[in-house]
């Protein structure tokens, strides 16, 4: 006990905390190292602070490197229409005609898929469906599909990517008969004016039950 505690008959913890009010005007050696020690946390604590801003602005750095050349810099470019190949199959489910296209990259080098969905037509000799294009019910895709809606950004030569489609209730006329719907589907990709041809077989066109007649899109997603 310091010779002011024995004065004062006060404990050690007592007179810290008085000294540390201010109560009194004698230097404690040991609060003033404690306040040095908590000044150096602080300054290591804001080191650390200024190392999470800097990671953070490192990453935005090649975020937005990795778009710049996405968009036709000097690194990967956008993926074209003529370096994709098409198949495309649909089959009955549930009152409507479920399947997709499977889009693979023909090239030698990797390309990027756009973030959204592409535009597809249904045609018949050169004719257009009156189809309208939605997108999917939120969670759909992730309830039926493995996969589910894990998008692709990059297609390397050789892969595939999968875009998910379901056409629902065909009100039109029927210029194929009664037979199957042998038409082709046309992928237009976002920013460009081509599509990318497949051709489907032996698909029978959905029925008229609550028009109007609509295509759901997914968009570029990983296959299955």
């Amino acid at each position: 006990m310091t010779r002011l505690g024995r004065r004062s008959g006060m404990s050690p913890d007592t007179q810290r905390v008085r000294r540390a009010s201010g109560s009194f005007g004698e230097p404690d050696c040991r609060l003033t190292h404690e306040r040095l020690v908590l000044r150096s946390d602080l300054m290591r604590m804001s080191a650390k602070a200024r190392t999470r801003v800097v990671s953070v602005v490192v990453v935005a750095g090649l975020a937005y490197a990795s778009v710049a050349a996405s968009s036709g810099g000097e690194g990967v470019r956008r993926c074209r229409p003529d370096q994709l190949r098409g198949s495309a199959g649909l089959q009955g489910a549930t009152g409507s005609q479920l399947g997709g296209v499977l889009l693979t990259n023909r090239a030698r080098t990797p390309c990027v898929l756009p973030a959204t969905p592409p535009r597809v037509s249904l045609t018949w000799r050169s004719r257009r469906l009156a189809v309208r294009q939605l997108a999917f019910p939120r969670g759909w895709l992730d309830s039926e599909y493995p996969r589910g809606s894990r998008r692709m950004g990059l297609l390397p030569p050789g892969q595939s990517t999968y875009v998910v489609l379901q056409w629902w209730n065909w009100c039109g006329p029927r210029p194929w008969g009664r037979g199957y719907f042998r038409g082709v589907v046309e992928v237009r990709l976002p920013g460009t004016s081509r599509s990318v041809v497949a051709r489907l077989l032996e698909v029978a066109a959905p029925y008229c039950n609550a028009p109007p007649s609509t295509l759901r899109v997914s968009g570029f997603l990983r296959p299955a």
